[in-house]
Order: structure tokens, then sequence, then C-alpha cells
């Protein structure tokens, strides 16, 4: 069991593994993290926590609205709902990466209208999965296996 522990220890010392762990983890969480993102999208905000653009076309901001659009005058990249239908997460070692299988995608996240940023969550949004996930309890238990 000692050499477990040790073992365990190293290898939770480098930072890449535990990284790996973490993103393991939230691998699992995908679905409420997607929800989250297209959340933030739907009152207009961006991962950076700023509001997405104005519609230029007021008509079709009313239009937005009369749908039953959150976002104010902002964008919220939703008409029809395939973009957001597309939303995934590759979940790679260390990272994760953001995308959408929708046509539209390239288009959407030029920076004519939103960029990359609207993909990803805000820092507040980070916090409530971070805390969820319990990361003291992961720790211990990768120490113990």
């Amino acid at each position: 069991m000692l050499e477990n522990l040790e073992r365990n220890t190293k290898f939770l010392s480098d930072p890449e593994n535990l990284y790996r762990l973490i993103v393991s983890e939230l691998s699992k969480k995908e679905a409420e993290i997607i929800d989250l993102n297209t959340g933030q999208l739907e009152v207009g905000k961006l991962s950076t926590g700023k509001d997405t653009r104005e519609y230029s076309n007021p008509e079709y901001a009313k239009l937005k609205k009369s749908m039953g659009s959150k976002s104010g005058n902002n964008m919220d990249f939703k008409l029809e709902g395939d973009f957001y239908e597309g939303f995934e997460i590759d979940f790679n070692n260390t990272e994760l990466t953001f995308d959408s299988t929708d046509e539209k995608t390239a288009k959407l996240t030029s920076n004519l209208f939103g960029g990359i940023d609207i993909f990803g969550l805000t820092d507040e949004n980070w916090n409530e999965i971070l805390d969820e996930l319990d990361i003291g309890e992961i720790i211990k238990d990768e120490l113990t296996k």
C-alpha cells in the first residue's frame, strides 16, 4: 500500500498528469458544460463574460424578441437550434476544445460575429463546474488506488 501511495504521489506531482485527471473528470460533465455554454449565449454572453454583438438590424432584433430570445438586442446565435444542438467538446488529455458540428460554425465563430469566444464558459460557470468536481476527493481517490 505504501508503495502505491508513493507511486501515485509521484504521478500527481506532475502537473500534466493532474490536468489529465481533471480533464477526464470534466468529460463526465460534458452535457452540463454544454448547457452552461449555450445558456450563456441565450442571454447574450460570451465566454469572456462580455456581451455578444448587438444585432445590426433593429427589425431582426424585434423579431428575435418576439420569438422568445432572452438576449435583448444582442446576438444569441440561435434561430432553429442547429448550432446549439451541434455543440461538442473534445477532451484531449490536458485541454478541452469546444466546437459545433453545425455547418454555420465557421461563419458564427468569425470575428464578424463573436469569434471563438462563443465557445467556452465564463469564469463564474467554470467555478461552478470545478466546485462540483471536488478535486480534493479526486486526488484522494487517485492516491489510494
